[in-house]
């Protein structure tokens, strides 16, 4: 399993969501939120992108927070 620990003032919720939506065919993703951070949980992911989802994700998490929260 990979996970994420994103905070909350850097990363917006509607730009984790839809991120989770647009990979969602890459693996199984959930989401818990905790006080001041977001956890964010690949399980079933490919053996062939597990060294770059995370970063990728991350990523495409950015450029969509752009815009208004």
């Amino acid at each position: 399993m990979l996970s994420l620990k994103l905070n909350k003032s850097l990363y917006h919720l509607a730009a984790i969501k839809k991120a989770i939506k647009a990979y969602a065919h890459l693996a199984d993703i959930s989401l818990i939120k905790l006080k001041n951070y977001y956890l964010v949980k690949f399980n079933s992911v490919d053996t062939q992108i597990k060294v770059v989802l995370k970063d990728e994700f991350c990523n495409y998490m950015l450029a969509l927070g752009k815009g208004p929260r």
